[in-house]
């Protein structure tokens, strides 16, 4: 994980020290988003840690936990696809988090 919040850090960097119109990553110019992650997580710890993690991930952050707990609201710096954002967060971390919490 160290590498990915490293590549994250310099991918926030770039977001945020250029122009986002000069920025381009792959074909799509950088574009913040809101996006809501759907959880398979339950537990109120395992839900926590999901939100602690993405929050450390530079230029992503957990805004708000719906009312039932079945997704999150993430505010993600560069999200050209935001579907794509919402998988990689529930491949990348939420998979592994449901490894230890279920």
């Amino acid at each position: 994980m160290l590498e990915e919040f490293s590549l994250d850090g310099i991918e926030t960097a770039l977001c945020v020290v250029a122009h986002p119109d000069d920025v381009e990553y792959g074909t799509s110019a950088a574009m913040a988003a809101w996006i809501a992650v759907p959880l398979d997580l339950t537990s109120p710890e395992g839900i926590t840690a999901l939100a602690a993690t993405i929050t450390l991930t530079p230029g992503t952050v957990t805004a708000d936990v719906s009312q039932n707990g079945n997704a999150l609201l993430v505010h993600c710096l560069h999200a050209p696809d935001p579907d794509a954002v919402a998988a990689d967060i529930k491949s990348r971390y939420e998979s592994r988090l449901l490894r230890i919490f279920s």
